[in-house]
């Protein structure tokens, strides 16, 4: 699944906005029940039980949705950056299998830099300089997966068309990793809400009918 289009602001998505208005739909019917004067114990744990349940399936669902449209966007955007083996399609099954494998040397050389930035920057710098096709890819290949932003950024500014994309990219990355303000709204939006009493109790409530019903004959 692919999307080509921006997300909207988080203030206007509808599954976020969707999160909140289910968490109030959930209160207004949970305090309508416990207001209902005619429903037994039983009756009205039932009834909470239920609501409950629904209400975090829902919210539990918004909250996939909003993610996996985030997932998708990220996924699209992650596209533009030249990351992986550059083999032509037209190669030969012998040449494809040469540059696969010079690839995946390149990589475990790049990969070997991970968690040195400033190394990982420096492989950049010159795979540029010296026209190291290979080597700027596995560059930014682990920069990308390890979310090293700096050396996307710095191929980023030189293609600048791109830089509003590489820019929504980063936020996204945040956004997805916990990262960001954003992070702690979504959240907030998808907050399940917790067990009410008359749900937990509800096997003992429904025992204690029994016995009711029970002792009446």
């Amino acid at each position: 699944m692919t999307s080509s289009q921006p997300l909207p602001a988080l203030n206007d998505d509808p599954d976020f906005l969707r999160g909140f208005a289910l968490q109030d739909a959930y209160i207004a019917e949970i305090q309508r029940i416990r207001s209902d004067v005619t429903l037994s114990d039983l009756g009205m744990g039932e009834q909470i039980d239920a609501v409950w349940r629904r209400a975090c399936s829902q919210i539990a669902e918004a909250g996939r949705s909003l993610r996996e449209r985030q997932i998708a966007r990220l996924e699209s955007l992650a596209s533009l950056i030249p990351i992986g083996p550059n083999i032509p399609v037209d190669a030969s099954e012998a040449d494809s299998t040469v540059m696969f494998s010079a690839w995946r040397a390149t990589l475990a050389q790049a990969q070997q830099l991970a968690h040195d930035r400033t190394a990982l920057m420096s492989a950049y710098n010159d795979a540029q300089r010296f026209g190291d096709d290979t080597m700027m890819r596995a560059v930014l290949t682990v920069a990308q997966d390890n979310g090293i932003t700096e050396v996307v950024n710095r191929w980023a500014a030189l293609n600048p068309d791109l830089a509003p994309n590489i820019a929504e990219l980063d936020l996204l990355q945040d956004v997805l990793r916990g990262m960001s303000t954003d992070s702690l709204r979504i959240r907030q939006a998808f907050r399940l809400p917790e067990q009410p009493t008359e749900s937990s109790q509800l096997p003992t409530t429904r025992q204690m009918a029994q016995m009711s019903i029970g002792g009446q004959r």
